[in-house]
């Protein structure tokens, strides 16, 4: 069982940047959001976009599945 948390830390606004880019600073919330839940007893976090919607893991997409149906964050706020 992986223990999860929602991070302070949320995911670059894609108004800010390219977030389809593997850009270097992008990098450092997704560090930041580990070691937060590191720090609290969690093995991982996720990070919300700027609406406060689930967005992703700091080294993953998030996704779950309902009614045998995928669900996933839009593009713009994630990589594809």
């Amino acid at each position: 069982m992986l223990s999860v948390m929602l991070s302070s830390f949320q995911r670059p606004n894609p108004k800010s940047c390219f977030v389809e880019a593997k850009v270097v600073g992008h990098y450092t919330n997704s560090i930041l959001a580990t070691t937060e839940a590191k720090a609290n007893g969690y093995d991982e976090a996720l990070l919300t976009d700027m609406n406060g919607y689930i967005a992703e893991g700091p080294g993953a997409n998030f996704f779950y599945e309902k009614d045998d149906k995928l669900y996933t964050a839009p593009l713009g706020n994630i990589l594809a």
